[in-house]
């Protein structure tokens, strides 16, 4: 099929844009799988597909680098660069906000000062924009800089270090709040940065729904590793019995502390810390729970958490990972429960990646608690 796109020639981000949605689907999918076998040495436990939003304007953040004239991404060898402001699979308020951003950029004479750029949009209207700076003195121009006023919008900037990916956090406030604010199915979240905001708001009924229906939430009490600012903590906690979530950011939790008050959610309570460290303290105070939610990012959890996670009883664990071979490398550590499921959600259609939701059951009683992961 026709991949409807200007830049897709010169464009590494979608290389899959031009295949009709199921045959990518059965790509990604099959080489997920093939992932999770290869690392875990056992077969993947049958799942399904769980379809995508579509292919364009599914993007409600982005990240774009200045070169030249053009903010975007650095093209195929040989091909041009790609215009972010161009592309299809943005939403259609993102690129008009690098669109506005990189015109204020230009009147102010700030372009060469600037190296990157994250650009949300904002639930209320608004915009957060995240700026790299080049240097020190970047840096201060871009503080000393007479912004013109938009109302909804947010503007941070640091120097990150030559090994710094993570632009948000440690950026200063150049202008307007701290804190933004996203949509999710069942409620409107703030997130201060640099806590974590979805990509792709759209694909989040169906992870919800999924959590939901597998988790078995209600009359429980749950456990979630990795929280954020409670984007599945709250709708999970209005059925259970408690939630405890912890997040290794500071922010993050506060947020979620606070959209837990404003939403009514008694049930749940959050807690600064990282994964591994959380579990044995719980474990410490003699703490058990019913099920246990990791969302995994880039890198696994580790060796660490996977090997103390057992001794938490919980009967049912879920594990969310944008990444499946960070949830293999995980799992396969995972002993004294059986593999039921593996589900795939389309976050980012067009592109190589596909994210895995695997649900693990503790094995009977009866079986010893070093019992290896099955498929």
């Amino acid at each position: 099929m026709s991949p409807a796109c200007a830049q897709f020639d010169d464009c590494p981000g979608c290389p899959l844009r031009h295949l009709a949605p199921a045959a990518a689907a059965r790509l990604k999918v099959d080489a997920a799988r093939e992932t999770f076998a290869r690392l875990t040495g056992q077969p993947a436990p049958p799942g399904v597909f769980l379809a995508p939003t579509g292919r364009d304007a599914f993007r409600a953040r982005l990240g774009a680098t200045r070169l030249g004239e053009t903010f975007g991404m650095r093209g195929l060898p040989g091909g041009a660069d790609v215009d972010l402001r161009r592309c299809p699979a943005q939403t259609p308020e993102s690129r008009a906000a690098l669109e506005t951003l990189v015109a204020d950029l230009d009147a102010l004479h700030l372009s060469a000062d600037v190296t990157r750029a994250h650009v949300a949009a904002t639930a209320d209207g608004g915009v957060r924009v995240v700026l790299a700076a080049a240097d020190r003195g970047a840096l201060s121009r871009l503080r000393d800089a007479p912004w013109p006023e938009r109302p909804g919008w947010d503007r941070f900037a640091k120097v990150p270090g030559p090994r710094d990916g993570d632009l948000e956090s440690g950026a200063e406030r150049l202008t307007g709040r701290d804190t933004m604010f996203f949509d999710s199915p069942t409620d409107r979240l703030q997130a201060t940065l640099p806590a974590w905001v979805p990509q792709s708001p759209g694909t989040l009924p169906a992870l919800l729904e999924w959590l939901e229906t597998h988790l078995e939430p209600a009359g429980a009490r749950l456990l979630e590793l990795g929280s954020g600012v409670g984007t599945s903590s709250l709708p999970l906690a209005r059925r259970a019995v408690s939630l405890l979530g912890v997040d290794c950011v500071r922010e993050a939790v506060a947020d979620a502390t606070e959209n837990a008050r404003r939403a009514g959610v008694d049930t749940a309570r959050f807690r600064l810390g990282f994964a591994d460290r959380a579990v044995r303290r719980l474990l410490a105070g003699g703490e058990t729970y019913d099920a246990v939610l990791l969302h995994g990012m880039r890198a696994p959890f580790g060796e660490r958490l996977m090997d103390a996670l057992p001794a938490l009883r919980a009967r049912r664990v879920a594990y969310v990972a944008p990444v499946t071979a960070s949830l293999a490398r995980d799992v396969a550590r995972l002993r004294g429960y059986s593999a039921v499921r593996l589900d795939f959600l389309d976050q980012m259609p067009g592109t190589a990646h596909i994210m895995a939701l695997g649900l693990w059951h503790r094995t009977d009683a009866d079986d010893s608690a070093d019992a290896p992961l099955s498929g």
